[in-house]
């Protein structure tokens, strides 16, 4: 049950319109993913939120632990945050 929620949770964060994909609950095999990556601008962006997503489901929302975590500042952060349209 705690993984169902926890990939709702995702997928909720990840969710780029008003429906989630399954790639947003974590859910394509590596051929799927293989196939969708894109540009490497793109991936970047996608591995950038994707930490922020998992440090903050892992540290219950706590921003100020989160950045700690990541090694970047709070306004960095929150800069992260803000360019990934999360929060």
């Amino acid at each position: 049950m705690r993984e169902l929620a926890s990939r709702v949770r995702r997928g909720l964060v990840l969710a780029e319109g008003k429906q989630i994909e399954a790639a947003n609950l974590g859910l394509l095999g590596e051929e799927d993913v293989a196939g969708s990556m894109g540009t490497l601008e793109e991936y970047k962006s996608r591995a950038e939120r994707q930490a922020l997503c998992d440090v903050l489901t892992r540290h219950s929302d706590n921003l100020s632990v989160a950045a700690k975590v990541l090694g970047i500042s709070r306004p960095t952060f929150y800069r992260l945050l803000h360019k990934h349209q999360i929060r």
